[in-house]
């Protein structure tokens, strides 16, 4: 049985829309050839998969002609029926999941579950992206700048998303409320805007999880160049790509095991650039995999800082 949308939604903890490409790279391998055709089978399965994006439409479009390509492939190949489904609000997904029509979903955010709290999904993939896989949240300023430490932020503006996780981790490194440290916040979709404004002048400091920032360089956007970091939070996990109950065991294993062995598999050669540029590859994953993330969330929430983070919206403009 899922959980209801409005306890589902008060269990996750946001991420920020760290980059697309690892949600289409993570679909591409879930939906190998290999791994969901059986040559002895005169039926092909039919699995429906979902991918949540951030609130910001930035990457939409590189990521379904990425996709659309990848599952064009499987069905000329294989003749398996795929069914992929974007989704750019958390109802849509829940009400889906709620129905039973979804075998797999990656998700943008960690969902955790409580101990009384049934769920008909589950953490399945997990991924290393640049050697980790963690992330952390950081202060960026200006290298030309004159702020050299935390101190010296205090009255500035922060460009930051709106996100719990963003909230809470800032609010660890500077020992307060963010609206009775900075004079002023801005909210940005995604990171790639808040880094923008502290680029252009517009924020004297950008909050963003250290990956996008790494992400830029390879990109070879140089204008990142010019911002440094000035403090980081304790290190969270990626978000996991999840398997709902009731999903094919065959065939679950078998597409896992063929995700797991990508990065090194001649049958994905093609990707192979897209692994070695962005040191990226899959790891089976458990709910305890990710101990640094749920132990985030417990705590924020036994500090009330949940119903801060509420709070701290509704008196942000938007």
């Amino acid at each position: 049985m899922t959980r209801k949308p409005y306890l589902l939604s008060r269990s996750i903890l946001s991420r920020s829309s760290l980059l697309s490409i690892l949600s289409f790279a993570a679909f591409f391998l879930l939906l190998s050839p290999s791994a969901l055709s059986s040559d002895n089978s005169d039926k092909q399965p039919s699995l429906v998969c979902g991918v949540r994006f951030s609130e910001s439409g930035r990457h939409d479009v590189f990521v379904k002609s990425m996709a659309s390509n990848f599952f064009s492939r499987i069905a000329e190949k294989k003749g398996v029926d795929v069914e992929v489904r974007w989704y750019t609000d958390d109802e849509s997904l829940f009400r889906d999941l709620r129905s039973g029509d979804l075998n797999f979903f990656y998700y943008h955010k960690k969902i955790a579950f409580g101990p009384l709290e049934s769920s008909s999904f589950h953490p399945w993939l997990r991924y290393e992206f640049l050697g980790s896989f963690k992330d952390r949240a950081c202060l960026y300023v200006r290298k030309n700048g004159d702020i050299k430490k935390l101190s010296r932020l205090e009255g500035k503006k922060l460009a930051i998303q709106p996100e719990l996780n963003e909230y809470a981790s800032l609010r660890n490194i500077i020992g307060k409320k963010p609206q009775d440290f900075f004079s002023s916040v801005l909210l940005n979709g995604d990171a790639e805007e808040s880094l923008a404004l502290l680029l252009k002048g517009d924020a004297d400091a950008a909050f963003v999880f250290k990956s996008n920032v790494s992400f830029m360089k390879i990109s070879n956007n140089h204008s990142i160049n010019s911002i440094r970091e000035l403090s980081c939070s304790s290190p969270l996990e990626f978000p996991p790509v999840y398997i709902v109950d009731g999903t094919p065991e065959e065939i679950a294993d078998s597409i896992r095991k063929m995700a797991v062995s990508a990065h090194e598999s001649e049958d994905m050669a093609d990707f192979r650039p897209l692994f070695k540029t962005y040191g990226f590859r899959f790891a089976a994953a458990a709910e305890s995999d990710f101990s640094n993330i749920d132990r985030f969330m417990a705590d924020a929430e036994t500090k009330g800082w949940n119903a801060d983070f509420e709070e701290w919206l509704s008196s942000v403009e938007h």
